[in-house]
C-alpha cells in the first residue's frame, strides 16, 4: 500500500531548516555582549599602559635628578637640593655659559630647574620633594617624591599616583 505524505509534513520540514528571527536576535546579543566585554578589557589594558609609562618617565627623571646630585656633592652636603615644592621660575643664573661660574648653590637651583621642567613636559600636574632624613650630611639619605594626577579607575575624577626614590649621598 503506498504512502501518502499529507502537506503538513513537508511544511514542518520546511520550517526546521533554518533559525528563526528570535534565534538570530538572541545569538546577535550575545555576540554583542562578549565584544562590549572586550572592548572594555581593551580600555584597561590601555589606561593601565598609560599609568605605566608616567612611572616609568618618573623614575628616569629622579634617576637624572640623583645623577646631577652626584656631580654636585657639596651642594647635596649643604642641603641645596632641599625643596618642599617644584620651582615655578628659573633661577637667576642657569650655569651654562664657561665664564660664568656656579656656586654649589646655583649648580642645585639649575638642576632643580631643570628637573621641574623635564616633569612638567612629561607628567600631569606634577609636584615634588626632595626630603633630607634628617640633617643633611655625607650619611643621610635624601628621599625624592614625584606625585602626578591620573584619571581614575571610573573615569568620575582624578587620583593622585606617586613614586619615591632614596638617594644614598
Amino acid at each position: 500500500m503506498p504512502v501518502i505524505r499529507s502537506s503538513d509534513s513537508s511544511t514542518s520540514r520546511q520550517r526546521s531548516r533554518g533559525f528563526s528571527l528570535i534565534e538570530v536576535l538572541v545569538a546577535l546579543v550575545i555576540v554583542s555582549v562578549g565584544l562590549l566585554g572586550l572592548a572594555a578589557m581593551m580600555q584597561a589594558g590601555l589606561s593601565d599602559n598609560h599609568t605605566a609609562e608616567l612611572q616609568t618617565l618618573a623614575s628616569i627623571d629622579t634617576e637624572n635628578l640623583t645623577e646631577f646630585m652626584r656631580a654636585n656633592m657639596t651642594g647635596v652636603l649643604n642641603g641645596d637640593y632641599v625643596i618642599g615644592s617644584l620651582p615655578t621660575a628659573p633661577p637667576a643664573n642657569l650655569c651654562r655659559t664657561v665664564g660664568n661660574p656656579c656656586t654649589s648653590a646655583e649648580e642645585a637651583q639649575a638642576d632643580l630647574w631643570n628637573f621641574a621642567r623635564t616633569l612638567q613636559n612629561n607628567l600631569p600636574n606634577p609636584q615634588a620633594t626632595v626630603q633630607c632624613e634628617g640633617t643633611c650630611s655625607a650619611t643621610t639619605p635624601y628621599l625624592i617624591t614625584v606625585s602626578w594626577s591620573v584619571a581614575n579607575g571610573a573615569h568620575t575624577g582624578l587620583e593622585a599616583v606617586s613614586y619615591s626614590t632614596l638617594y644614598q649621598p
